[in-house]
C-alpha cells in the first residue's frame, strides 16, 4: 500500500464512520471519540512498527489494520447505545463482518487480507485463539498492544472529565461509580488471569482491569510507552487508598519494570 492508497482507504473510512453521525449529540459524543480513538492508534501502531523494525510490507499491513480495526463500532453504537460488547454485538467480529461487506479490502493480495482479517475478529478477544501463528499471529499482537496503548490514554481523559462534572458527562461510563470493588476480581488479577468484562460490577473493578491488561501486553516497546506517558500511575490514583489495591498496584509497576529491564521481545 502506498501513500495514495492509504490515502484513499483513511478517506473510505472516515466517511463510513461519519455516516453514522446524526442529530443526537450523546451518540456523536460517543462516536467521536471512536474516531479520535482509531486515529491515535494508527499512530501507536506506527511507533510500534518502527521500534520492532518491521517489513515495509508487515508495516503496511499494521497499518490498515490500525484504521479498520474498531470499524464495527460505529453501527454497534448507533443500533444499540453502547459499547459493551455483553449487552450488545461483539464489535470485533461485527467488524470483520463490515470489511467483507463493503469490500474494503479487495485490492490487497488474499494472504494479506486474511492477517487484517484476522486482527480485526480477534484485537478484542480476552485470549487469541491457539492455533495462530506467524504473520497471522504477529498482527493480533500488534493491534492488541497499540489499541491498548490509546485506550489508557482514553479511560483516563474520561475519568478526569467526569470528575470535573459528573451531571454534563456526555459519554458512556457503563459500570457504576460506587466506593467499593470486588475482592474476587482483585485475586483473580493478581494471579495473572485476564478478567470477562461480564464479571465487572463497579467502576472501580474497571480501573483494576485496565491494570491488569499489562500482564497481557506482548511487546516491550509497548510497555515502554505505557510506562514514559504515566498512564498507570495516573490510573493507580483513581482507586480507592487501601492497602490491599496499593499492593496490587505496587505489583503491576514492579512487573513492568522488570519486563523492561528484560528487554523481552522488544
Amino acid at each position: 500500500m502506498d501513500a495514495g492508497e492509504y490515502e484513499q482507504l483513511r478517506m473510505l473510512f472516515n466517511d463510513y464512520a461519519k455516516s453514522f453521525f446524526g442529530d443526537d449529540n450523546y451518540i456523536n459524543a460517543n462516536l467521536q471519540l471512536k474516531l479520535d480513538h482509531t486515529y491515535r492508534v494508527f499512530d501507536e501502531m506506527r511507533y510500534l512498527a518502527d521500534r520492532l523494525k518491521l517489513s515495509q510490507p508487515n508495516k503496511m499491513i499494521a497499518l490498515t489494520t490500525a484504521l479498520l480495526h474498531d470499524i464495527g463500532r460505529f453501527p454497534q453504537f448507533v443500533r444499540y447505545k453502547t459499547y459493551n460488547d455483553c449487552r450488545s454485538i461483539n464489535h470485533c467480529k461485527l467488524g470483520a463482518n463490515e470489511l467483507l461487506r463493503l469490500k474494503v479490502l479487495d485490492a490487497f493480495p488474499e494472504q494479506e487480507r486474511r492477517y487484517i482479517l484476522a486482527a480485526v475478529k480477534y484485537h478484542g478477544a480476552v485470549d487469541l485463539p491457539a492455533d495462530l501463528s506467524g504473520e497471522t499471529l504477529l498482527h493480533c499482537r500488534l493491534i492488541r498492544d497499540a489499541d491498548k496503548i490509546d485506550i489508557y490514554h482514553v479511560v483516563l481523559t474520561c475519568y478526569a472529565e467526569y470528575l470535573k462534572d459528573p451531571q454534563h458527562f456526555q459519554l458512556e461510563l457503563d459500570f457504576p461509580d460506587t466506593p467499593g470493588y470486588s475482592p474476587e476480581l482483585l485475586e483473580s488479577l493478581s494471579q495473572g488471569q485476564p478478567l470477562l468484562y461480564s464479571r465487572l460490577k463497579t467502576l472501580n473493578d474497571l480501573k483494576l482491569m485496565q491494570l491488569g491488561w499489562v500482564f497481557n501486553i506482548n511487546f516491550t516497546a509497548a510497555l515502554e510507552r505505557i510506562q514514559q506517558r504515566g498512564y498507570l500511575k495516573q490510573l493507580a490514583d483513581y482507586l480507592p487508598d487501601v492497602p490491599e489495591l496499593k499492593q496490587f498496584c505496587c505489583m503491576v509497576f514492579d512487573y513492568v519494570d522488570r519486563r523492561i529491564a528484560e528487554g523481552e521481545n522488544s
